[in-house]
């Protein structure tokens, strides 16, 4: 329509009808309303078809409305040497939008399980078997609710090291002077393991340490960052810096292992662990080796609160979910004495196509790919069986 210009009659024509100058007055008002009018109307009550769309967009023409009367026009084309009034007005009907957004937003919250910023216990988990949850626990509606499950992060956020740092600082949990302590290696999942792991050591007294920088593998192998749009050199520097650490001070009694399963190609992987494995063997410790979590691929709590809650709305393909890891397939382990936990077939069971996003009422995700700390915590005493055995 620009590159048509005022000579062209048939667009300028058109342009300049009535309908169209008022579409266009009101264009920047309704532009603003109608998105919270869909996405309010969406979070409570699921994905609606097009049909309601375009009604819900129709009907936002109204408040669209009241605010180019009420506000836009009194504020820009108000004469009055005292405009306190129009702005009083302004003010008014700026405020009553924000309020009813406001609690219609708070309704959401609240339909979605309640909005609050203290952490609830997590239900008790299984020791073993095919179940997430052990026998006799039940949980009602969902946990954590989505009101939280996007901010249901570990403790210890500064554990994570930004992208620019090459060394981690001293990150220490449970009994801090214990000179026995589980070493958490590896990025952002296995960071995501740390209130599991700090169940483990605080049955036995001991200490945690957590050595975690995110996007960075613990294999040996350089990567690209994409948000510093170049080779992630500080990973690299902080794995040699890293490695070098564990030789000093008292060995640990346990090193864990984690991280994303989706750096280079799985002959790049092979050859990275490889290479760490030959230096984690020579500190003497055990050490094992958490197979990586299945990865949704889009943001689960989005889409759980896009479908009211129904979890059967958010399930997501198995085949895309693994990569081959050459720690579980590749005989890597058994070379090296590395005792591994594979949780896909707890997390994702049966042969299905699909994997759940939600497991006996627990969220497993906070996002498109990491599990909720409540998930880590439900699973903590089937890992601490599986790699430690009884405390």
């Amino acid at each position: 329509m620009l590159l048509a210009g005022p000579s062209d009659r048939l667009v300028g024509g058109l342009l300049a009808t009535r309908p169209l100058r008022a579409a266009g007055r009101l264009s920047y008002a309704w532009y603003l309303w109608h998105w919270p009018v869909l996405t309010i109307a969406q979070a409570r009550y699921g994905q609606l078809p097009w049909t309601v769309l375009l009604a819900l967009t129709a009907a936002s023409a109204l408040p669209a409305w009241l605010t180019l009367r009420l506000v836009e026009q009194p504020l820009r084309y108000g004469s009055s040497p005292a405009p306190r009034r129009g702005l009083a007005v302004g003010a008014s009907a700026l405020v009553i939008p924000l309020i009813a957004a406001l609690t219609l937003g708070g309704g959401t919250v609240r339909a979605l399980g309640g909005a609050t910023n203290t952490r609830t216990a997590a239900p008790a988990g299984a020791v073993d078997g095919p179940t997430l949850l052990a026998p006799g626990t039940r949980v009602l509606g969902l946990t954590p609710s989505l009101a939280r499950a996007r901010e249901d992060f570990p403790p210890g956020k500064g554990c994570e090291i930004p992208l620019n740092a090459d060394s981690s600082p001293r990150c220490l949990f449970g009994d801090e002077n214990s000179p026995d302590r589980i070493v958490l290696l590896g990025d952002s999942h296995a960071g995501q393991w740390i209130s599991a792991g700090l169940k483990m050591a605080e049955q036995r007294h001991w200490a945690l340490e957590v050595l975690v920088k995110p996007g960075c593998p613990l294999a040996t192998l350089t990567v690209r960052n994409d948000v510093l749009g170049r080779t992630y050199d500080e990973c690299d520097r902080w794995r040699e810096n890293t490695l070098t650490r564990l030789t000093s001070g008292p060995k640990p009694r346990l090193v864990l292992m984690a991280g994303l399963n989706r750096y280079g190609s799985q002959e790049e992987r092979t050859v990275g662990w490889t290479r760490t494995l030959d230096r984690l063997a020579a500190l003497g410790a055990p050490l094992a080796y958490l197979g990586d979590t299945p990865m949704p691929g889009k943001d689960i709590p989005t889409c759980l609160a896009a479908s009211d809650g129904r979890s059967d709305a958010c399930f997501f393909p198995r085949d895309t979910a693994f990569e081959p890891d050459p720690m579980l397939d590749g005989g890597l382990a058994a070379r090296y004495g590395v005792r591994t936990l594979d949780l896909g077939p707890l997390l994702c069971p049966g042969s299905g196509p699909s994997c759940p996003a939600v497991l006996e009422g627990v969220v497993l995700y906070r996002d498109t790919g990491h599990i909720t700390d409540t998930l880590a915590q439900v699973l903590a005493p089937g890992l601490d069986k599986g790699l430690l055995g009884a405390p």
